[in-house]
């Protein structure tokens, strides 16, 4: 059904505007896209394709350093130049997306279309807030042309059409439709279509919240158990599979207050533990990304978090990783049976960090300091125990 609306979506809007869809013209392939390439689907591919660890870390910063001057700082017109950069170095959905909400901001609503229309063929998550943006995008575009019917407003319909799918996929606030400025002259001039469409969207979607939840935990693949994640695990990992933004609220940890967003640390989706009809365990990772020691290591760090069958947090805790070189480092060990231990060790560094630092210091050794045991009860929270304890709950 995904596949479907999709393409719906997509071949109606190539027939609406056609100046929006991504050239497909023989183009001369680099590695690296430019500003006549950032919107070829073919140049696109290639990039992807010749990324490397390297680069898609650069990449990362960037996106970063947009992020708080979009977010943050409410630079707007800057935050696109930064956007475009970590594209320029390695293409993203998720900075498509950023860059195509950047872009309607600014009142490029021609580019930011182009921006999200690729956003959506990378297959960014979730779907219906990008199908949001663009309904946002064609309400407030002037000069519209009328349709066949000789009153309708090109733009206006396409605007209400995917306000229409939008609500149909999930969108996680539908109320905003009622207050965006946008769309006032639209429930001005044809205030009963526009209320039909929303209304009968809405019927079938009762909870849009618990629709985002959704779309959230399907993220997470199954994890198979036993699981261990020490720094040979870490290091096998790709992160590459970064949360949005529009998940923040399942992800406390990407704000850093009730109004500023967190820059400095990228959130990536890890696994499922469990998912059961009281609680559903899923692991996240944090990763730093503007630090480094002498392995060209970054911090990453794990949590475990337990949400309700509506998406509200019951518990979390941080089991693996390290936030900072100057942390102390945790190994996770999880059974079959929920039942953790994490050992927490202090690593010990060639050279003395507080003197040289960590950029050419290399790790020599870590020191056992402490081991923790818990397990997960069956209402979700974390419960520390000791060896006898568990031995009962095998």
């Amino acid at each position: 059904m995904k596949y479907t609306v999709i393409l719906f979506v997509t071949l109606t809007f190539f027939a609406c505007n056609n100046n929006d869809k991504p050239t497909n013209t023989v183009v001369t392939v680099t590695t690296h896209l430019n500003e006549n390439t950032l919107y070829n689907t073919d140049s696109i591919k290639a990039a992807i394709t010749s990324v490397n660890n390297a680069s898609q870390s650069a990449a990362k910063k960037k996106f970063l350093e947009a992020i708080d001057l979009y977010k943050n700082k409410k630079q707007v017109a800057q935050s696109i130049d930064a956007f475009k950069a970590s594209l320029f170095i390695s293409p993203s959905e998720k900075t498509y997306f950023e860059l195509g909400a950047a872009l309607a901001d600014n009142k490029n609503y021609e580019e930011a279309l182009k921006a999200l229309q690729i956003a959506e063929q990378m297959d960014y998550s979730p779907l219906a807030n990008v199908l949001y943006k663009k309904s946002v995008i064609y309400a407030s575009m002037p000069n519209s042309p009328l349709c066949t019917d000789g009153y309708t407003k090109m733009y206006d319909s396409m605007a209400v059409h995917l306000m229409e799918v939008a609500l149909q996929t999930g969108c996680s606030k539908p109320a905003d439709y009622l207050h965006e400025k946008a769309f006032d002259s639209l429930r001005f001039n044809n205030d009963w279509h526009f209320k039909n469409v929303y209304q009968t969207a809405m019927s079938g979607n009762k909870d849009p919240e618990k629709l985002a939840w959704d779309s959230y935990k399907d993220e997470f693949k199954e994890l198979s158990l036993p699981l261990t994640i020490n720094t040979v695990w870490i290091y096998q990992q790709n992160y590459e599979n970064a949360i949005a933004y529009d998940y923040e609220k399942f992800v406390p940890e990407m704000r850093n207050g009730k109004f500023s967003r967190e820059v400095e640390n990228e959130y990536f989706y890890v696994g499922k533990i469990k998912e059961g009809p009281i609680y559903t365990a899923l692991l996240y990772a944090g990763k730093n990304m503007w630090l480094i020691d002498g392995r060209g290591y970054s911090p990453v760090y794990f949590y475990m978090v337990t949400y309700s069958p509506q998406g509200k947090i019951i518990d979390k805790m941080q089991v693996g990783g390290q936030k900072a070189f100057t942390d102390n480092f945790k190994n996770l060990f999880v059974k079959e049976n929920l039942t953790m231990e994490v050992k927490e060790f202090k690593n010990i560094y060639e050279k003395d960090p507080a003197k040289d630092g960590y950029e050419n210091n290399k790790v020599t050794k870590s020191e056992l300091l402490t081991t923790s045991y818990y397990h997960i009860n069956a209402k979700g929270k974390f419960e520390k125990a000791n060896k006898d304890q568990l031995a009962m709950l095998q």
